[in-house]
């Protein structure tokens, strides 16, 4: 099977360009494209009528979600390619749940095509996010209006952050050379927005899960999730009874103080109690849902991050939106990068498609779905089924296998 190779130049320090000649010395050139220069197109569309091929994204979760959003405008021969990340740059979010980790190790080339010529599916769901006027009925946006998020949307005190890291970033380039000094900044950040903290970031705002709306009350951000990874590997949702019961002490004061303070507006908006936390589903990245979770302020994110503290779950559901009423409008991230809710708009999130990636990490399952990927492959190949149906019980199987 070959693999068709992207490399962000402009990623990691040089540690893009060393990597891209390092694949060209083992590749034939055609399977090499620097994403700096010239984008994934090239290479998709000479890759476009092969039946069946990998791709190795070598880049930050930036440069992954530019190669699914372009894969998205092809049509394949077959199926959409499945695709690996080699993580290097900032984020490596996505890398890191796929068990590729965190940073590029300097490991040797041939030991990655190896890898990737044997890692085994991994279905990811992707999400758009629409953006109209609050007085819209329609939610039909401009392509200029339309973001594709794969891992994670933030706002409120979330944005800002993000947004004064990306403008450091791009007027001082030279002091953002590696992970440990970007994680350092960040906290630079985080710190400085404790100590002079913005003026309600969510004010105004109103955010709901499957048409129910969330409380808001004393939370200064709120986080969107598709991935159990987030700023550099933190589980913000969190998995265990231990955090449930942290969150749901929390959640009961926090009631409490609001219907003191606010009469019965903590009625239907109030938070989940803890027996109520109970009852969301396990979080998965192809179940179609999206897990939200809320943040107090710089100081608690920071708790979060490092797992001594827990987020604010909110909800969990198929449709998201966000409400700003604001003359301002309020600042985001989608999948760590900067992004902005123009003043009285509405944002959507809504289930785009699923993409096929390919996971490093062996479970048992694992061995499970490389069997039934390698059965199904074949069946195409004998044109048994058609690519459509290979997508569609390559999903089910999925499901199935993870119990959900």
């Amino acid at each position: 099977t070959p693999v068709l190779v992207f490399v962000n130049g402009k990623s990691g320090g040089r540690q893009g360009e060393m990597l891209r000649h390092q694949f060209l010395s083992l590749l034939n050139p055609i399977q090499v494209y620097d994403l700096a220069h010239g984008g994934p197109e090239p290479g998709l569309s000479r890759f476009r009528d092969l039946s069946r091929f990998r791709i190795l994204v070598c880049g930050g979760d930036g440069s992954v979600s530019w190669v699914l959003t372009a894969i998205d405008k092809f049509k394949f021969k077959q199926r959409d390619p499945p695709v690996a990340v080699l993580p290097i740059g900032t984020g490596n979010d996505l890398a890191r749940v796929l068990g590729w980790g965190g940073s590029y190790s300097d490991a040797a080339v041939e030991t990655l095509l190896h890898d990737v010529l044997h890692a085994h599916t991994f279905i990811l769901d992707r999400w758009d996010v629409s953006t109209v006027d609050s007085n819209e009925l329609n939610i039909r946006t401009k392509d200029k209006d339309l973001k594709v998020m794969s891992n994670y949307l933030g706002i409120g005190l979330d944005g800002i952050i993000a947004t004064r890291f990306h403008e450091l970033r791009e007027g001082h380039p030279k002091y953002f050379g590696s992970q440990i000094i970007n994680k350092l900044w960040y906290g630079q950040l985080g710190a400085r927005a404790y100590i002079m903290p913005p003026d309600d970031p969510l004010h105004g705002v109103t955010v709901s899960v499957d048409g129910k709306k969330m409380c808001l009350d004393g939370l200064q951000g709120v986080v969107v999730l598709n991935i159990a990874s987030y700023g550099g590997g933190s589980d913000l949702w969190g998995t265990s009874d231990e955090e449930d019961e942290h969150l749901g002490e929390h959640d009961h004061h926090h009631q409490h103080d609001s219907k003191e303070s606010d009469g019965d507006r903590a009625g239907p908006l109030r938070r989940l109690s803890t027996k109520s936390l109970h009852n969301f589903d396990k979080p998965s990245h192809h179940d179609r849902k999206l897990e939200v979770v809320g943040i107090r302020d710089s100081l608690h994110m920071a708790k979060c991050q490092v797992g001594i503290a827990a987020c604010v779950r909110l909800g969990q559901g198929a449709i998201i939106e966000i409400k700003t009423s604001r003359r301002r409008g309020i600042l985001g991230q989608i999948d760590g990068e900067p992004w902005s809710i123009r003043q009285s708009a509405r944002v959507r999130i809504t289930h785009r498609k699923q993409a096929v990636m390919l996971s490093r990490s062996r479970t048992k399952e694992d061995g499970i779905m490389d069997r039934i990927e390698q059965v199904l492959a074949e069946a195409e190949i004998a044109q048994v089924i058609t690519a459509r149906q290979h997508s569609y019980l390559l999903n089910r199987m999925v499901k199935c296998t993870a119990g959900t």
